[in-house]
């Protein structure tokens, strides 16, 4: 009586360890996955690829501090594809290239403009 108690709490811790190994396995693969679509995602970013960019369409993950990151590259990437609306693609990829920040001023300067009637000339 005494070893099957002790054999059914070997099988019990047994099948416990198998347990947290396969949960354990399946968060580390969720993680991981979504870890290499952001690094993928983050490629395209940095080459200004931006319609190739997968994490807008991911859906949420139940890891609160990889969500955080996968929302915070979303504002990113939104952000740059406003930006890209006022400066050509080349001009925003030579200020993260050169990771520099584009002043914002103000210059007074006195400039000639020639409007010309090229058509009827």
């Amino acid at each position: 009586l005494a070893s099957q108690r002790s054999v059914e709490a070997g099988v019990c811790i047994v099948g416990t360890i198998l347990l947290g190994l396969a949960l354990t396995l399946g968060f580390s693969m969720h993680v991981s996955h979504r870890l290499r679509l952001l690094a993928h995602d983050l490629q395209h970013l940095t080459s200004l690829r931006l319609e190739q960019v997968r994490c807008l369409s991911a859906g949420q993950s139940r890891v609160s501090e990889l969500q955080a990151t996968i929302d915070e590259f979303r504002s990113l990437v939104l952000a740059i594809k406003s930006f890209q609306k006022y400066l050509p693609a080349e001009m925003v990829g030579f200020l993260l290239d050169a990771k520099m920040e584009a002043p914002m001023a103000v210059i007074s300067q006195q400039i000639t403009v020639m409007f010309l009637d090229i058509e009827n000339f």
